[in-house]
C-alpha cells in the first residue's frame, strides 16, 4: 500500500524544499479534486486564510506570527480558550469517489494533556453521534502524561477507523501528522513514517459541522502548543 506525501501544488512559491523535507519515504499525492491548506502565516488580524480561496477561519485567542514554525509562522494557542473556526462547508466532507482523502497538520508542543483536560483536538470536524459521521486529530497522553502520541478518528457511513502511535511528541520542535483515507483503508503517517494502517471502508462523511482548528466547536480539548500548515485535500 501507497502512503502518500503532503502535495505543495497549494504551497506558496518557494516552499516545495521546506514542506517535503519534513514528509520523506512518503510518495507524491495525486492532484486534489478539492482543497483547502491554511499557511497560518498572518501577522496580523482574525482571519485564518484559506489558500484554497473556499474556507477562511475565524481567530479567537490565537496569537499569530509564532516559531518555531514548520514553514513562515505558526499559530499558538494558549490551552485555555483558543480556537480557530470555519463555516460550515461540505467541501471539507469525504466522498469515496475521491482516490484519497488526506487531513495534515505540523504541531509543536512541550505540554503533554493532563488527566483534567484530556487530549488535545487539533482539527476536528463533527462529533461521535453527529449525523454523518465526523473526523478528528488528536494528541492523545500516555497513561502516566508524560508523552503526547497523535490519534487520527474517523466514522463515515459504512465504517469507523482509530487509529495512534508513533513517538512521542512534546518535544517542543515541529512534527506532522496525516490521516490517510482511501476508499478501502486509513493510515496514520507521522514525521513522514506510516505508524498504523487499518483496512477498514468508512464510507462517506457528509455532517454539516463546523471545521475547527485547536479545540472543539463546543469548547474542550484545548491545545496548547503551535499549529502551522494545515490542509485537507481530497
Amino acid at each position: 500500500m501507497r502512503w502518500l506525501r503532503r502535495t505543495t501544488r497549494h504551497a506558496k512559491p518557494g516552499r516545495v524544499a521546506a514542506l517535503t523535507a519534513g514528509l520523506v519515504g512518503v510518495l507524491a499525492l495525486p492532484a486534489a479534486a478539492s482543497a483547502s491548506v491554511w499557511h497560518l502565516d498572518e501577522g496580523s488580524g482574525t482571519t485564518a486564510v484559506d489558500s484554497g480561496g473556499r474556507n477562511n477561519g475565524k481567530l479567537k485567542n490565537v496569537q499569530v506570527a509564532q516559531r518555531p514554525a514548520f514553514s513562515g509562522t505558526a499559530y499558538r494557542f494558549n490551552g485555555v480558550n483558543s480556537i480557530v473556526t470555519m463555516p460550515a462547508s461540505t467541501t471539507l466532507n469525504y466522498s469515496p469517489t475521491s482516490a484519497q482523502f488526506t487531513v495534515t497538520v505540523h504541531v509543536a508542543f512541550t505540554v503533554v494533556p493532563s488527566a483534567a483536560v484530556g487530549d488535545y483536538d487539533l482539527i476536528r470536524k463533527g462529533f461521535s453521534g453527529t449525523a454523518g459521521g465526523y473526523y478528528k486529530l488528536e494528541i492523545f497522553p500516555s497513561s502516566d502524561h508524560k508523552q503526547g502520541r497523535a490519534l487520527c478518528q474517523l466514522r463515515g457511513a459504512k465504517g469507523t477507523a482509530k487509529l495512534t502511535g508513533g513517538p512521542n511528541l512534546a518535544t517542543g520542535t515541529m512534527h506532522s501528522i496525516q490521516c490517510v483515507v482511501q476508499p478501502t483503508s486509513v493510515g496514520l503517517v507521522v514525521d513522514g513514517a506510516t505508524v498504523q494502517t487499518k483496512a477498514v471502508t468508512i464510507g462517506a462523511i457528509t455532517n454539516s459541522s463546523r471545521f475547527t482548528m485547536g479545540a472543539k466547536s463546543t469548547g474542550g480539548d484545548w491545545f496548547n502548543g503551535l499549529l502551522d500548515e494545515v490542509s485537507v485535500l481530497g
